[in-house]
């Protein structure tokens, strides 16, 4: 059995709310008092400034992202329009889904892909049990972050059909040293401190020859959900959710001749939670005012290591530029989770079933890996004043997968309270033993994902300011080695050992764009472009087992499909971007149609916690995105941002007729897609000024950040699977105020600031474990934070 809907139900929330300075999206860096810097980007896999390229894309530079305190995914996530995270009642990022303008994986294939540098590392996520998905990097000495909305299929590959996100580090310098240094303390209400200290620095090992960069980072956030025993009311453990990440990143530059640079890295990540951001909506015997409070019995600690190395090779010659990235992706990770309430509640319908002992515990205790090998090559033209530039590459990736659920002990303290039998004489299937250990669940789904590929990409000026684009990727897709063993009463299944289908895809991605620049620093573009990802196959865990059988027969259904198949989507958009005023004001805008088909979807069965994957109908996407950054006056600069993103279903779906003859609605015409935020809004103020009278060459400065991300999208009563005890709305819109004040003298930068300013504390993911459980949780977001930060950079 794959973990209880508290795992696996995805509800939208935007983790932006961490311990980090949340402020808005800024086009432009600030550069100098008078006007805005430019960004360069490689969001075309070539140097180009942000305002030249026919894209819509988010950029920060290291100032900004410095500035905006930006460090985590969830931190970009809070300043990006049309960005949007969603997690499982969990702070694990293991589970986590991201969508750009509305296009959401549905628990399988990402939709938005992932680049540290140049690698890849967003993956596919099982259905087999158990959490997993794409990690997020929380990287702390970074150049550059490129969000790149739309397909990117052509360049960056099938899981790209949302668009992709670049974090891009610092490169050795082999000429000057350079680094900063950075320490952090704060304080959350009703909770416990945090700490943060990061250091990173470089220099030439031999100027102009050899040099290094090298980077860590720690952090520890303190807790603020605590632990109540929900049979007593006692408090047993306060702050319980507390977690600490290390980053740590070195790298090397070696020029041996002309033209020649070969820059091998390592990106190291750990990330260690002790409890999610989970707790309890009721059955709390003492709840405390204005706390957070979850019932859990037993700790759910999580553990994520990802460890990327990588080898860059590039040459430049006779105006083109070869090079070579090769690069493994090895993540582990490993978490455990409290399910006693859930599976008491499947049985018994009460979470706190009478007659079973208050010491009975059970728990999923889930593991999952990803070994991956990648190997890009690309050569590219170089010369800035041909009519002609172009890229073409070929690309390899192979991706083993594994993903392995534990479910002890035996669950006769449960059928012994409600039936007056052992689990063997309940299920009539033994438990499964496991080298000595009692489980009654077990699962071993592993998986493996092989891409190859050749792309290229040409743009013609066809006259002067005028630009075609035309851009094709050709790919091989195919997903095999699918393998499920599956035992336990709790599946249902006495042993099964399940060979899935192998899933090949032969996906062809085309991009098409007229760019025109009718002043240096304006332009305006159109592109259509196709996004793509391969099917897979589907756990086999719900076959046998009779709890899912009511929630099949409501989808019309009597048994799981064995696989998915693949889903596409075109992609019509149309934008311009301006900087006015010699760069005093600069505006990005870009409108979009999306027409999503065959999608995979993610389909709930709650009266067992099971999940699987179906190819559903179509849908369509449109909205707009809008950026602004403005120097208003001296010493004050404003950046605000606006998303609106409209995702329905434009026809009904119904699934296969029951006994009955009626045929369940999966959804009705118009009906929105789950998850989806339809508006996200932002805007951040600062002002600085000079404070020499009291400080020599010092300057002062006030940061003011709103944020407000709406409710996401009403589900409709109507259609098969829907909760009315839930209800329609599962997340709360809020508002988010943070205020950062502080003072710069040459490089030292000191700042106090208070987060969460507004006390925002809106109810997000609410839900239960299964149909007609009464118990009721939700994510907690963090609660105001108050706190000092120092920068030195030299």
């Amino acid at each position: 059995m794959t973990s209880t809907n508290r795992l696996r139900r995805s509800k939208c929330i935007v983790l932006g709310c961490g311990t980090a300075f949340l402020a808005n999206t800024a086009i432009l860096a600030a550069d100098s008092p008078d006007n805005l810097q430019e960004i360069v980007v490689t969001a075309e896999r070539r140097e180009e400034t942000l305002d030249k390229v026919p894209i819509s894309v988010t950029a920060f530079s290291q100032k900004t992202m410095d500035d905006l305190h930006i460090q985590t995914f969830s931190d970009l996530a809070a300043v990006v329009p049309g960005l949007v995270m969603t997690t499982v009642q969990s702070t694990s990022q293991a589970t986590s889904d991201v969508a750009i303008r509305g296009i959401f994986s549905g628990g399988n294939a990402p939709t938005t892909q992932f680049y540290i540098d140049e690698t890849p590392v967003a993956i596919r996520r099982l259905d087999g049990a158990g959490p997993s998905g794409s990690p997020h990097p929380d990287i702390f000495d970074l150049d550059r972050v490129e969000v790149l909305r739309g397909p990117q299929g052509t360049l960056f590959g099938s899981s790209a059909m949302g668009g992709a996100i670049r974090y891009i580090t610092p490169q050795p310098n082999l000429e000057d040293s350079s680094g900063f240094a950075k320490a952090d303390i704060g304080y959350t209400d009703r909770g416990t401190p945090n700490y943060e200290v990061g250091v990173a620095y470089g220099a030439p090992i031999v100027t102009g020859t050899a040099g290094f960069r090298v980077s860590g980072w720690f952090q520890s956030e303190g807790g603020f959900i605590d632990r109540e025993d929900p049979f007593t009311g006692a408090i047993y453990d306060r702050n319980a959710n507390s977690s600490d990440t290390y980053v740590i990143r070195p790298a090397l530059a070696w020029i041996p001749a002309a033209g020649l640079t070969i820059t091998p890295a390592v990106f190291l990540q750990h990330v260690h939670a002790d409890d999610p951001n989970t707790y309890w909506q009721n059955y709390l015997p003492n709840p405390e005012n204005g706390a957070h409070v979850s019932g859990i019995l037993i700790g759910e600690p999580s553990n994520d290591d990802l460890k990327v190395p990588s080898l860059s090779i590039k040459y430049d010659f006779n105006g083109l530029s070869f090079q070579s990235d090769t690069s493994y992706l090895d993540r582990e990770y490993h978490d455990v989770t409290d399910i006693t309430r859930a599976l008491e509640a499947i049985f018994s319908g009460d979470p706190l079933t009478p007659g079973v002992p208050q010491s009975f515990a059970t728990y999923s205790e889930n593991f999952n890996f990803t070994h991956a090998w990648q190997q890009e090559f690309r050569l590219s033209s170089q010369d800035p004043s041909s009519r002609v530039s172009w890229v073409v590459g070929a690309f390899y990736r192979q991706a083993v997968q594994g993903l392995i659920q534990l479910i002890p002990p035996s669950l006769s303290p449960i059928t012994e309270a409600i039936a007056g039998q052992t689990s063997l004489e309940f299920f009539g299937i033994p438990n499964y033993v496991l080298n000595g250990e009692v489980l009654n669940s077990y699962t071993n789904f592993q998986a493996t994902d092989i891409s190859e590929a050749v792309f290229g990409n040409v743009d013609v000026e066809i006259v002067p300011r005028l630009k075609a684009t035309v851009g094709v990727r050709v790919e091989h897709s195919v997903v095999d080695h699918q393998k499920e063993t599956v035992a336990g009463p709790l599946n249902g299944i006495t042993y099964s050992n399940t060979v899935l289908p192998d899933q090949v895809g032969n996906p062809i991605t085309p991009r098409y764009g007229l760019t025109y620049q009718y002043t240096d620093n304006d332009m305006v573009y159109a592109t259509a472009a196709k996004g793509y990802r391969a099917g897979g196959g589907n756990s086999n865990t719900s076959i046998g087992n009779t709890l899912c059988g009511a929630s099949l027969s409501a989808l019309g259904l009597t048994s799981v499909p064995s696989s998915f198949n693949s889903d596409s989507l075109w992609s019509y958009e149309i934008g311009a971007k301006d900087s006015l005023f010699d760069r005093r004001l600069a505006i990005q805008a870009s409108v979009y149609y999306i027409n999503w088909s065959n999608i995979q979807t993610a389909v709930n069965l709650p009266s067992c916690g099971e999940v699987f994957t179906a190819n559903r109908g179509k849908a369509v996407s449109q909205g707009f995105d809008l950026q602004a950054a403005a120097i208003v006056a001296e010493g004050l600069k404003m950046t605000a941002t606006v998303g609106y993103t409209d995702a329905y279903y434009p026809d009904a779906e119904y699934g296969a007729a029951s006994g009955s003859g009626v045929a369940p609605q999966l959804n009705a015409a118009g009906d929105k897609l789950p998850n989806v935020l339809p508006w996200t809004a932002s805007l951040d103020v600062e002002y600085s000024r000079d404070i020499s009278p009291v400080w020599a060459d010092a300057k002062s400065y006030i940061r003011v950040d709103y944020r407000w991300l709406s409710a996401a999208n009403a589900l409709d009563p109507n259609n098969a699977g829907y909760d009315p005890a839930v209800g329609p709305y599962q997340n709360q819109s809020y508002g988010m105020l943070n205020i950062r004040l502080g003072v710069i003298h040459g490089g030292l930068d000191l700042s106090a600031y208070v987060l969460n300013a507004t006390r925002s504390d809106p109810i997000l993911s609410y839900g239960h474990d299964t149909t007609g459980d009464p118990l009721y949780f939700s994510t907690a977001i963090r609660p105001l934070t108050a706190g000092f930060t120092a920068w030195y950079r030299f």
